[in-house]
């Protein structure tokens, strides 16, 4: 399993979209399709970030830009913890 940093920014259009009853539903369900271990909206600019955890990269990764790039501009991508990280790089330094 990956995680992922999904990164959303939603158009002024499209954010206004959202305060209509059926954008919020079908909003809602997106999120629980990806079922995000976290997310986060920016306070300041129409911005979301949701780190989530992808089984099958290749197909859920293609259905979650799908949905979410009709509300915006939508960047996926992997991350890894500080521990992961170490471990790569003591695993790169080593080859």
């Amino acid at each position: 399993m990956l995680k992922y940093v999904i990164t959303m920014t939603a158009s002024a259009e499209a954010a206004k979209a959202m305060s209509s009853e059926e954008m919020k539903k079908e909003v809602k369900q997106l999120i629980e399709q990806i079922k995000p271990e976290s997310i986060y909206f920016s306070t300041i600019r129409r911005l979301i970030f949701i780190v989530a955890d992808v089984d099958d990269p290749h197909v859920e990764l293609r259905n979650i830009f799908e949905g979410l790039s009709r509300f915006g501009e939508t960047t996926i991508d992997p991350v890894s913890s500080l521990e992961e990280f170490s471990r790569f790089m003591e695993e790169a330094q080593t080859r």
